[in-house]
């Protein structure tokens, strides 16, 4: 695909028709390897708000590792990204975290990687058979319930429960 472009004001003279040199859209489907060479889960059709696909990493990050600090409240209810910037907003960079370790990842030069919420997380369990290399083990979510309890999917499963250790 190539541009043309030509700029009109009222009262001005018309500057001359610019082209672009060709380009490619790329677009990609579930199961995919992604711009940021993560594995695609969810297309929403179009790029808007500044996306248009949720990835997953291509491997587990970090087994085992905790959610956050039992005890701390954090209201983490909203969506993925805005939920693991809150979450390191408040717990800080002092120890390894779920989020923490998201919000740190670097992959396919995109540094905007988050630890899902949810309904992000339940989605790519619907499609894990798709995007595989999951094991059977249970997922957090960065969806906080109150300050000792946050959701998690059981990935063998696909049941939520409730948990912060």
């Amino acid at each position: 695909t190539s541009l043309r472009a030509i700029a009109y004001k009222s009262g001005w003279k018309d500057s001359t028709v610019s082209s672009s040199s060709p380009y490619t859209v790329l677009t990609y489907s579930v199961g995919n390897t992604g711009p940021a060479n993560g594995i695609v889960f969810y297309d929403k059709g179009s790029f808007s708000s500044g996306w248009r696909y949720f990835e997953a990493a291509t491997t587990d990050q970090s087994p085992g590792i905790f959610w956050g600090t039992a005890g701390t409240y954090i209201d983490a209810l909203g969506g993925g990204a805005d939920n693991t910037q809150l979450i390191v907003g408040t717990l800080g960079t002092s120890f390894n975290y779920a989020a923490r370790v998201c919000a740190d990842l670097s992959a396919g030069s995109h540094d905007d990687w988050f630890l899902p919420d949810l309904n992000q997380l339940a989605t790519l369990y619907n499609e894990s058979s798709t995007v595989g290399n999951f094991s059977g083990a249970t997922y957090w979510s960065s969806t906080e319930i109150d300050a000792y309890d946050a959701e998690a999917l059981d990935f063998s499963t696909g049941v939520a429960r409730l948990d912060r250790s």
